[in-house]
């Protein structure tokens, strides 16, 4: 019961870790993106 325990909490946190790197990357993406619309919109 206890090593269960121990492997859904490890489990969690791994999810919890890579859930938050996918954010990190979305955000970063959007962030990219928004930048060059802004400049392709100045350069017109």
């Amino acid at each position: 019961m206890t090593g269960y325990l121990v492997s859904f909490l490890i489990n969690w946190n791994v999810r919890h870790y890579f859930l938050r790197y996918l954010l990190q990357r979305a955000s970063t993406c959007c962030k990219i993106r928004g930048f060059s619309n802004r400049r392709e919109g100045a350069s017109v």
